[in-house]
């Protein structure tokens, strides 16, 4: 079987970070991992790695040449954990973006060994600062006192949030409209 790419992207802190969790070769439970097996023994052993990142999966689709950030992972191998998944992390000011309102990012990862091409692709949703937004209403809130005529109830909106932060909707267009919706509520959360 050949080798089969796997990742993640995820925002931290301070920026994103990208795990390779394609794992080592195991010919029962991973197949498509790193092995000899496979012809590739981890990450460094690629002969180009290269991430790209999109800000929306929208303006990857409006424009796959023109992602926000792209990443040559072999200018700096990590060491595998023991689960031999690779992480690399970069801030935001070192990647020269900004997630402010928080949404779907798309993501995709091609590896290249002997003219052989391995891909995957995915998408993350950067949620930081919308729950920094959602955390200062929180501070305030006070569930004895009703909200006001035409006030959105911050309640109501924590708890969606979370409902979103734990993956309650596995559709992406969904969970962009719940975030759309999200930021213009707290602009009348009283």
């Amino acid at each position: 079987m050949p080798l089969i790419l796997q990742g993640c992207l995820a925002q931290t802190c301070d920026g994103l970070s990208f795990s390779d969790i394609t794992g080592l070769y195991n010919a029962v439970d991973n197949a498509g991992g790193y092995g000899s097996e496979n012809g590739v023994t981890g990450a460094a052993d690629l002969d180009s790695y290269v991430l790209r990142i999109w800000d929306s999966p929208d303006s990857y689709y409006a424009n796959p040449s023109v992602p926000v950030a792209t990443l040559d992972l072999l200018e700096s191998v990590p060491s595998p954990d023991s689960s031999y998944h690779y992480t690399w992390s970069y801030t935001a000011e070192e990647l020269g973006l900004t997630f402010n309102d928080g949404g779907s990012w798309y993501w995709e990862v091609l590896g290249i060994k002997d003219a052989d091409e391995y891909f995957a692709q995915g998408n993350a949703f950067f949620l930081n600062a919308l729950e920094t937004r959602i955390n200062a209403k929180m501070k305030s809130w006070d569930p004895t006192c009703p909200c006001k005529k035409g006030c959105a109830d911050v309640g109501e909106l924590y708890a969606k949030f979370f409902v979103l932060k734990c993956f309650g909707t596995c559709n992406i267009a969904e969970a962009n409209d719940v975030i759309a919706w999200l930021n213009s509520q707290l602009k009348t959360c009283c």
